[in-house]
């Protein structure tokens, strides 16, 4: 792409280059990948500054290197600087990044409809499905998220829940290319408080709820909460697409969210999901095949069916619905196509065994997640109830002895092991851990793979067993080695050598 001047004038960037065009084929935000052609944007990193990296991209000969106004005086100054070098400053530097690498992304999100998923749980079910129920609808539809990016065809690993933002647009460039009409992405809190997806035009926003998470990043749950609110602040500032927004007011932070954008006056609908909210749930029937649900909303009421397990998994399948027919799609189409929705890999996946034996992989890692997952199998009815749990280590203390508090009181037995400890001594995480009310009879075993064995081993007849916290990872973090471990894959795998009789 021509990167003209026309171009970087309308785009607000400063230069001293007296060059009247560019040729950009590449972006990139890693000095280590500039090359001849590349568009470097030198953000700050955690360590270092953006101004840090700038020569180190001139010397590769990069075609045009942005940086912070703020650093400008430095690099002008530096003796390795020249007017013929072609630098861009912006005052506004993470804004005007964002539109300069859409514009040199061929600004792919115009021509779709995009769908913002937030809050502490439930993203990824619901854009999954989403993108499913879009998918069988014979309109071509792709997602990002905490599982990857997805299109129609094909399927991309990610390393975050959001990518970062040149990332981000790379994808949204290939949705294009593959002709989505829709894109449904998992939008998280450091995705918003980074300015990842500012520039974006939503047209539907979904809220699930808010429980403690992330308070390492954000610290206090207020912080963690404004994060959030900056998606629809996004969709009142740019609302051309927007048609409306669905919150779910089962918490207080959803009851907040809501009466804070109504009195916005939005310029587009805003769907109360909950108890108290425009659209309720009635007669919900549960069974480990999937539940239904009466979904009443504006004085009518639809029959919804999930395959998937859990009065939450309700409102999620809900607000799957209710943003689809903001979107204008034909109801009856929709609550067809979500009854055929599979759940999203280790999320409440049920493994079924001899003697009406359960296990359970659950991704819940949050207190509220947990007690959800163990609320949902106490519905369905088990014998027992057996938990294998642990906490992430560097990440959320607070959080250690509220888990261990609702595995305690909705299970029969728990086992206490190590999810991914990370740099942390896997002794203090476990201590952590017990300074929550544990009443229910617990063992401790470090060894991920020996605690599940030992919860397979304790199952009976119709008993069930919770693997929860890593669900869909593949990996565990043990200092700093990435060593492949699968839940689900295990339990399969221990399956075979323990005789359940």
């Amino acid at each position: 792409m021509k990167f003209k001047k026309e171009n970087w004038h309308s785009l607000n960037w400063q230069t001293a280059f007296s060059g009247e065009e560019i040729e950009i084929e590449d972006i990139t935000s890693d000095s280590r990948q500039a090359k001849e052609k590349s568009a470097f944007f030198s953000f700050d990193g955690t360590v270092h500054k953006g101004k840090d990296f700038v020569f180190e991209a001139l010397e590769k000969k990069t075609a045009a290197v942005f940086v912070d106004s703020k650093y400008r005086d430095e690099v002008e100054n530096h003796e390795n600087f020249a007017k013929e070098l072609p630098v861009f400053f912006a005052s506004d530097f993470s804004d005007t990044s964002a539109k300069t690498i859409s514009f040199l992304s061929g600004d792919p999100a115009e021509a779709m409809s995009l769908i913002a998923v937030t809050g502490t749980n439930g993203k990824t079910t619901i854009t999954q499905a989403i993108y499913s129920v879009i998918n069988m609808m014979n309109e071509k539809a792709a997602c990002i998220g905490t599982l990857g990016m997805y299109f129609h065809d094909e399927v991309l690993p990610s390393n975050l829940t959001t990518p970062g933002i040149i990332e981000l647009y790379k994808t949204l460039k290939k949705a294009k290319e593959k002709e989505a009409k829709y894109t449904a992405m998992e939008v998280s809190s450091h995705g918003l408080s980074q300015g990842r997806v500012k520039n974006l035009s939503w047209s539907a926003g979904v809220f699930t709820n808010l429980t403690p998470d992330h308070l390492d990043y954000h610290q206090t749950m207020e912080n963690y909460f404004e994060s959030k609110k900056e998606l629809f602040q996004i969709m009142l500032e740019n609302s051309a697409k927007a048609k409306g927004a669905v919150i779910c007011v089962n918490d207080e932070y959803g009851m907040r969210m809501a009466n804070w954008l109504k009195e916005k006056n939005p310029p587009f609908s805003v769907i109360l999901l909950g108890k108290d909210g425009d659209a309720s749930l009635e007669n919900i029937t549960p069974s480990w095949e999937g539940y239904s649900v009466d979904l009443r909303f504006e004085g009518q009421v639809y029959n919804l069916k999930t395959l998937m397990t859990g009065i939450f998994n309700l409102y999620n399948m809900s607000s799957v619905f209710l943003t689809l027919k903001l979107l204008g799609f034909n109801e009856n189409t929709v609550l067809e196509k979500i009854a055929l929705v599979q759940p999203p890999p280790g999320r409440m996946e049920i493994i079924h065994a001899k003697g009406g034996r359960k296990i359970v992989i659950d991704y819940s890692h949050t207190p509220d997640a947990l007690e959800n997952a163990l609320k949902t199998l106490r519905e369905l009815g088990p014998r027992k109830i057996i938990t294998v749990f642990g906490c992430g280590g560097n990440r959320d203390k607070e959080k250690r002895p509220i888990m261990a508090e609702a595995a305690s009181r909705l299970s029969d037995f728990v086992i206490i092991t190590n999810d991914n400890p990370r740099e942390e001594d896997p002794k203090e995480i476990v201590n952590d851990i017990l300074k929550g009310d544990i009443r229910a009879e617990h063992d401790i075993i470090y060894d991920r793979k020996e605690a599940i064995a030992m919860g397979i081993k304790k199952l009976g007849r119709n008993d069930c067993l919770l693997i929860a916290g890593k669900g869909h990872e593949n990996y565990q973090i043990i200092g700093k080695e990435k060593r492949h471990f699968d839940d689900k894959e295990t339990a399969e795998e221990l399956l075979k050598k323990i005789i359940l009789v």
